[in-house]
């Protein structure tokens, strides 16, 4: 029998743990599902839970998911205009399970020995969190050289990117990269910003006032939805909406509506929505933005030779350009004090504090964008 295999009397697997390679295989999966895997659940690629799990064929691979993830939404499809992945979230109580196996083991391939808990049952998650991280990029933190790729719209992505909130706050302290910064409501922001630049000179109340304080606006929107804006979650979703309409995503009550779904299919919710003032005034704010800039886009045309509405991913890729021509000016900069750094869409990490408002400067000099950066 194999090292990776082993069976217990009534036939089920369970992984050899007197395996070196089998302990540290387990460590570095329970660190990726810590760091990267998260409650709610979210599409995740096939290949990405390959790379980290191995495969679903394979016995560990096999054992790994059942114990690290749920599957909450078993549909994908490719090869169309859009694009799904399954979604997943993490079986914490299965994690709390196979950490626990882990109890007292030291992980040759960090520095120091993963320690227990409290309870002296699960190994510390962040300590494991950071042995994957390691164990994965080693060089790429070693020489904060970063190998970015980048996918048919205009992102830079790369893996630790998706790490949770949690995850990213530990990692990057302890790796030197403790200075965070985004750009204030950075969607909102460029499309106005771009719509003006291609001649729109008409007085925008609903995006004035949403620009002035986006997390009054928020908080708002929050109330309507009978939402807790103090809690992450809650508070994430309410960003999500209104960043999906800056992008053409329709607020309907409606199973094939991105935002119904979002909404947890709350009719009630929608409906509530629809009928708030303020986020119909932006709604419109946005349409008319959006008319603008479509005079600069790639239309088409039905066989009847109808003009066919821009689509949301047509927009979403507007976007994403406008935002990678911003960063790419962030990055000149960056690279032209010295920093060293790690690129987050919207976003940027490095290891020393940044003078904002030169960089601001630097920006809008070099692309024509007025942005505002938030040190976190």
């Amino acid at each position: 029998m194999k090292n990776n295999k082993s069976r217990n009397e009534s036939g089920r697997y369970t992984p050899n743990f007197s395996n070196p390679r089998i302990r540290k295989r387990v460590a570095n999966a329970l660190g990726w599902a810590a760091g990267c895997v998260r409650s709610e659940p979210r599409e995740m690629a096939k290949g990405w839970i390959d790379a980290n799990l191995g495969q679903q064929q394979n016995a560990l691979g096999a054992w790994l998911r059942a114990k690290l993830l749920v599957c909450r939404d078993s549909r994908y499809f490719f090869g169309t205009d859009a694009s799904k992945c399954k979604e997943y979230s993490l079986n914490q109580a299965g994690w709390d399970e196979v950490s626990g196996m882990l109890v007292g083991i030291e992980d040759a391939n960090t520095a120091e020995t993963m320690h227990c808990e409290g309870d002296g049952k699960k190994l510390q998650g962040m300590e494991l969190v950071h042995a994957w991280v390691r164990q994965s990029y080693k060089d790429e933190l070693e020489t904060k050289q970063f190998q970015y790729e980048e996918k048919e719209c205009a992102r830079l992505w790369h893996p630790l990117q998706s790490m949770t909130k949690e995850a990213k706050a530990h990692i990057w302290r302890h790796e030197g990269l403790g200075f965070n910064y985004d750009i204030k409501a950075c969607a909102p922001t460029l499309i106005m910003q771009h719509a003006q630049h291609l001649g729109f000179d008409e007085w925008l109340e609903g995006m004035k006032e949403f620009l002035s304080d986006p997390t009054a606006f928020r908080l708002h929107v929050a109330q309507v939805a009978s939402y807790d804006y103090t809690d992450y979650k809650q508070a994430k979703k309410v960003k999500a909406l209104i960043n999906a309409m800056f992008c053409g995503a329709k607020l309907g009550a409606n199973k094939d509506f991105a935002l119904f779904q979002l909404l947890d299919g709350n009719r009630e919710v929608v409906k509530k929505l629809q009928n708030d003032a303020k986020l119909m005034l932006l709604k419109d704010d946005i349409r008319r933005c959006w008319r603008v800039i479509e005079t600069s886009m790639t239309t088409f045309r039905n066989k009847n030779g109808r003009k066919l509405a821009l689509s949301s991913k047509q927009k979403w890729g507007r976007y994403f350009d406008l935002e990678r021509k911003v960063l790419n000016a962030v990055r000149v900069y960056l690279d032209k004090i010295g920093f060293k750094y790690f690129l987050e869409h919207d976003g940027w990490r490095t290891d020393k504090e940044v003078d904002i408002e030169e960089l601001q400067t630097y920006v809008e000099s070099q692309t024509g964008f007025k942005i505002q950066i938030a040190a976190d």
